[in-house]
């Protein structure tokens, strides 16, 4: 059986204390919710709307390969397997931490699946 742990902050130390299954799910206020776990991880979704619970367990399970598609796809906007001289390559760095800003893969991947979350349920 899996250990649960409740984060309890003692001043600026955090400590982890063991606590029973029921006396995690009974902290959890009234509605349904979408567990998902993985080795080394764990996420839940609340207030899941029970007829729509598979569509969100799929974009749930997706979710990161979305990302990793996106991360893939946004290699081409990095010139790595260009020839540049290093004063070029400086210049490319500076110009990209200047101007050049992205919002993460996971947050793109995040947004896309809430907007077609909000699209479905519509």
């Amino acid at each position: 059986m899996t250990t649960l742990y409740e984060k309890v902050m003692e001043g600026k130390r955090v400590r982890y204390v063991p606590v029973s299954e029921r006396e995690q799910w009974d902290s959890w206020p009234e509605g349904h919710y979408l567990v998902h776990v993985k080795p080394g991880s764990r996420s839940s979704r609340s207030l899941v709307v029970p007829d729509t619970a598979a569509f969100e367990a799929a974009c749930s399970l997706h979710e990161d390969q979305l990302a990793n598609m996106i991360v893939e796809a946004s290699k081409a906007l990095d010139p790595t397997d260009q020839k540049f001289t290093l004063a070029q390559w400086n210049m490319w760095k500076k110009l990209k931490l200047t101007y050049i800003t992205f919002p993460s893969a996971s947050d793109i991947a995040r947004k896309f699946l809430h907007r077609l979350r909000e699209e479905t349920t519509k």
